[in-house]
């Protein structure tokens, strides 16, 4: 189980969502647009997540035991994050919403508004765990059959997203500078036109009044 990585089932799955989308052209790249394409922004900001929360949770003192994407049932559904220490074993189900305004009341989430059942969704997981873990308990020190993987690992999963990573931050800074400059030439234009405009406009009124 250690040898599993923070995000690795969703970035193997981005990677698969990525590998039939159309490289960008020279065009693009200058122009600052995403190598994503909408289907795959949602893996990758979820991989972005998960792998923020594994950096946080590798700073727990040495007598917590973490393990990343544990594969739990049969139809390709994880546990995010597992911790294990002093104080008990926990679930960790991570989601990504930077950006967004976050609203909770006892078992109530909301995202900008949008009720989302992610603490139904943990709670569940937690039970799962908890489910598994009294049932096989004895039967730790007997070899357990493997699951079989629904698709072979993505080699190199994550070179390949970090690769991928620093593309998508690279496109994100060109965009904006893009923007800056557009700014920049639009109201450098008005202060070179605008105050003409303006006198053109006025000489316009009053030699219609006279």
């Amino acid at each position: 189980m250690g040898e599993q990585f923070a995000a690795q089932s969703v970035i193997e799955e981005l990677l698969r969502h990525h590998a039939g989308t159309p490289k960008r052209n020279a065009f693009g790249r200058f122009f600052g647009y995403s190598p994503l394409d909408a289907d795959s922004v949602s893996w990758y900001l979820g991989a972005k997540g998960e792998i923020e929360v594994g950096k946080v949770l590798a700073t727990l003192p040495p007598e917590w035991t973490v393990f990343h994407d544990l594969p739990i049932g049969k139809k390709g559904s994880d546990i995010d994050h597992l911790v294990i220490g002093p104080g008990g074993i926990v679930t960790i189900n991570t989601k990504n919403h930077s950006g967004k305004k976050i609203w909770v009341a006892g078992q109530t989430l909301m995202v900008s508004g949008q009720k989302v059942p992610y603490i139904r969704n943990a709670d569940f997981e937690a039970n799962r765990v908890t489910a598994l873990l009294r049932e096989r308990m004895p039967q730790l020190q007997a070899a357990q059959p493997a699951r079989p993987a629904l698709f072979p690992p993505a080699e190199n999963a994550r070179a390949r997203f970090t690769a991928l990573d620093t593309e998508v931050r690279a496109a994100r800074v060109r965009r904006s500078l893009w923007l800056v400059a557009a700014f920049v030439a639009v109201f450098g234009g008005y202060l070179l036109v605008g105050p003409q405009l303006v006198t053109a406009i006025i000489g316009l009124l009053f030699s219609g009044a006279q």
